[in-house]
């Protein structure tokens, strides 16, 4: 590939602000920060959003963010950490499917495997989020690394496939990561780059949504 960014890709780095906030709360000394030396915790995140279209942003002199452009059947957004472990992963699925069949139950291992965990170390709870069109929801809760810190699971498939996953901790006041975010071009690393190409080409395989697929 010439180039990390195509008309149909974006790719950014984000920072977890309130991930950052967290461990300013819970210790005051400069040791707060080997925290993040936790390969299960990582306030970066690489964002990956492919689409069968053309990303082209609302405005000509706007670039192509999360939601912009708005999404649409066949977008695939990813978040992983720089240790390439899945932290979000949504995949918009067709609203009308030509398969009537009953689709087979739920893997959700694929997901926690993905994003590092241990299924066997979570309880499942009710789900709260419904970000896409799917066929079953649930939802798990633990506890993250050595910061004890608790830590919420949220999945949904549709069609047997998964279209949306995300791990996230109570810090999240709003509903939603505070986060900044810049242009992922050569100052990306080339290890963070690789594992989300691994964890995409493993995702895609599964839930195998295409552009094909969608008509």
């Amino acid at each position: 590939m010439a180039t990390l960014i195509r008309p149909q890709q974006r790719v950014v780095l984000t920072v977890d602000g309130s991930l950052l906030d967290h461990l300013r709360e819970r210790d005051g000394t400069a040791a707060r920060w080997s925290s993040l030396s936790d390969p299960s915790v990582s306030a970066l995140t690489l964002f990956y959003r492919q689409s069968p279209r053309p990303l082209a942003p609302r405005s000509p002199s706007s670039k192509v963010e999360y939601d912009d452009p708005p999404r649409r059947e066949g977008d695939i957004y990813v978040f992983v950490n720089l240790q390439g472990r899945l932290v979000r992963f949504e995949a918009i699925p067709p609203v009308f499917r030509r398969d009537t069949a009953s689709p087979s139950p739920p893997d959700w291992q694929i997901l926690f495997k993905a994003a590092g965990l241990d299924m066997n170390e979570f309880e499942s709870t009710t789900p709260t989020i419904q970000r896409v069109h799917s066929d079953a929801r649930a939802a798990w809760s633990g506890t993250l690394g050595t910061l004890d810190m608790p830590i919420r699971v949220e999945a949904a498939v549709s069609g047997g496939k998964p279209v949306y996953s995300r791990s996230s901790s109570p810090p999240i006041r709003t509903g939603r990561r505070r986060t900044t975010r810049k242009r992922a071009r050569g100052q990306a690393s080339g290890h963070a780059r690789q594992a989300l190409g691994w964890v995409l080409a493993g995702l895609t395989a599964a839930v195998v949504i295409t552009a094909s697929s969608s008509v």
